[in-house]
């Protein structure tokens, strides 16, 4: 009889032990998920974190990257204005007038070169000026020789590229992908599309019936936009 209430006795503990086992367990356990869901919201807060700061610093560096250029070739544009401007230039001097003007655009391209910026947006502000400013102070032989020069030279670049793609197809060997393609000319052509007439529409707005750009220019636009794959090819 003394031994019944000693064995209920060590049955109660043992049942507590074990119950006190489970709770630890339990408890154990939800303190890892826990640890588990907390580290794994730090790790998404820290990649956003990391994002955000990644998109600052390129968006920083590319406006400084793009302001700088353009304003590299402002200076050279409105440097080659002054020089024009200031400088009497006649026939005689018609072969000084044309390297002046060469040199400048390539010094443009060059200088941005030089401290790391982009080259191809130095000499397009610079041109934009020296087509605004310079060529009105050339002249009247120098204009139209000038002219001339730049658009033999434009089409000597262009027939060089669209002659270095078709042999480019005999030289390399390429693994065409037809949906690559096909996705490309439409995307190409529905992002045209989406700032092309919008923007044409807006412009006509603010211009007089005689000036506005009609459908037909707004198509041939639009159309233009399948010249952009070039520039993928090639960067391929």
């Amino acid at each position: 009889e003394s031994t019944e209430p000693e064995t209920f006795n060590n049955f109660i503990n043992k049942q507590n032990i074990q119950s006190k086992k489970r709770r630890r367990r339990a408890g154990s356990s939800r303190f890892k998920r826990a640890v588990q869901i907390n580290s794994t919201t730090t790790s998404w807060s820290t990649q956003i974190v990391s994002s955000v700061k990644t998109l600052m610093h390129i968006s920083t560096r590319f406006s400084l990257m793009f302001y700088s250029s353009g304003f590299l070739g402002l200076v050279f544009g409105l440097t080659s204005a002054l020089l024009t401007k200031h400088l009497a230039f006649d026939k005689s001097s018609l072969s000084l007038e044309i390297s002046l003007l060469l040199l400048t655009a390539y010094a443009s391209y060059m200088f941005a070169e030089l401290f790391h910026l982009s080259g191809i947006m130095s000499i397009l502000v610079c041109g934009l000026t020296m087509s605004h400013y310079t060529h009105e102070n050339l002249s009247q032989v120098g204009r139209q020789s000038i002219t001339v020069i730049f658009r033999t030279i434009a089409f000597l670049a262009e027939t060089c590229v669209f002659v270095y793609l078709g042999l480019g197809i005999f030289e390399y060997q390429h693994a065409f992908h037809p949906k690559l393609i096909f996705w490309t000319i439409v995307l190409t052509l529905v992002g045209r599309a989406a700032h092309v007439f919008p923007l044409s529409f807006l412009m006509n707005c603010f211009r007089s019936k005689n000036h506005r750009i009609t459908f037909s220019m707004q198509l041939i636009m639009w159309f233009a936009g399948l010249r952009e794959q070039k520039n993928i090819i090639s960067s391929i």
